[in-house]
């Protein structure tokens, strides 16, 4: 085997678990010299390395030990936490505790190490983001996608502004990772299992990555065959940062549909995301220009209802839905299998915050359909009501 790291030397934090411990190891059987830290010293045990005890969130104790570490070659800033919650969840306390540990705690140690890697004439520094970050917005992760969206800015700058001085930062932006700190959230739940299963299927891939693929990455960005890289953002995350939506398990999917059902009726807006994803379709143009039309067509439908007073509101409970009729979308519907009432239509809330009023003006339904037909061949149909049980305008629930 090459021994990729050969006479450097590597800081790294977080090294007593998961993607810092796994990459610690890689390091040192690559021929690095690896100074481990982390705030569990007992968990660095086993490790072939220098082993330090570091509370990334302590500044005095972030200088004392650069200036013993002396000259790195490699930094890589693993240490983070993850919060949970919407805006509206968390408090200052929570967003100062995520910053100081995933943004701040980056930032002094970047700064102490990086002068005496500018006067070796160069070195790599790499920074765990996340795929939860400016890449994609992920639900009950406020705080923390902000912090790694930071962090991505923070390497962009550090790139930018060294990168005549013989330095390189880049980020490596996991997906879903098995690893402890996942593991204590998924028991944190309540309901293990289930909380798994969720994680597990949002993964285009069907499956969690594992710390071992990650920290491939890091050696790669950490070694000399990575010399032309800089100020990127390494995304390795199974496919999630692809697909929007229901697809990744993101955005609910159509709660009247069977996953496995895709011959009976199609949501307009599932369809859109299925097409978008590549999902439904021979190849990915034709599914880019399908999900454009979807996206069209519910476009068309906005414009329409909003000036007729359809306004904003954050009553989930009286959504705005559109749906379409049909077979496979490639093919042209089968008349003989249009709804007779809008009870046989597939429900979906593609945008739950538009309040629906008592009666739809009927104008607007031939338009739709006319529109419909120009573009994916398929009957379109638009139901507002108020989703409450006993509600007679509530379609019923089929799957």
């Amino acid at each position: 085997m090459t021994r990729k790291l050969e006479g450097k030397t590597a800081f790294i934090t977080g090294a007593a678990a998961g993607i810092g411990r796994a990459t610690a190891e890689l390091f040192a059987a690559h021929g690095a010299r690896v100074i481990a830290t982390d705030r569990d010293l007992a968990g660095l045990d086993g490790l072939d390395a220098d082993k330090h005890k570091l509370d990334v969130t302590d500044a005095a104790a972030i200088a004392a030990i650069a200036k013993q570490a002396g000259h790195v070659d490699v930094l890589f800033n693993c240490a983070g936490f993850v919060e949970n919650g919407t805006i509206l969840d968390n408090d200052d306390a929570q967003w100062t505790r995520s910053f100081e540990i995933n943004v701040y705690a980056m930032a002094r140690l970047i700064r102490a190490f990086l002068p005496g890697m500018i006067e070796a004439g160069g070195g790599s520094i790499i920074n765990v983001a996340s795929v939860a970050s400016s890449i994609k917005g992920i639900p009950n992760r406020c705080i923390y996608g902000a912090s790694k969206a930071a962090v991505i800015g923070l390497t962009k700058s550090v790139a930018a502004d060294f990168v005549t001085k013989g330095i390189r930062c880049n980020t490596l932006c996991p997906g879903t990772v098995d690893s402890p700190s996942l593991q204590q959230r998924l028991k944190d739940t309540g309901d293990y299992e289930a909380a798994r299963k969720a994680f597990t299927a949002r993964q285009p891939m069907g499956r969690l990555g594992t710390a071992e693929e990650m920290a491939s990455i890091v050696l790669w960005l950490a070694s000399d065959d990575s010399n032309f890289a800089t100020g990127q953002n390494f995304i390795v995350d199974g496919g999630i940062h692809l697909i929007s939506g229901a697809a990744a398990g993101i955005w609910p999917a159509c709660p009247y549909q069977s996953a496995s059902n895709r011959s009976g009726p199609h949501c307009l807006w599932q369809t859109a995301i299925d097409a978008l994803s590549h999902r439904a379709h021979k190849t990915p143009m034709q599914g880019f220009f399908h999900g454009l039309r979807q996206l069209a067509l519910i476009a068309m439908i906005a414009r329409a209802l909003l000036p007729a007073g359809w306004m904003p509101s954050s009553n989930p409970a009286a959504p705005f839905v559109i749906c379409t009729m049909s077979g496979p979308l490639q093919h042209a519907p089968d008349d003989n299998k249009q709804p007779a009432d809008h009870h046989d239509i597939c429900p979906f809330a593609a945008a739950p915050h538009l309040a629906a009023t008592p009666d739809l003006p009927q104008i607007f339904l031939p338009q739709i359909h006319a529109f419909a037909a120009q573009t994916d061949r398929a009957y379109a149909a638009i139901v507002a009501a108020h989703f409450t049980p006993g509600s007679p305008r509530a379609p019923p629930l089929t799957a």
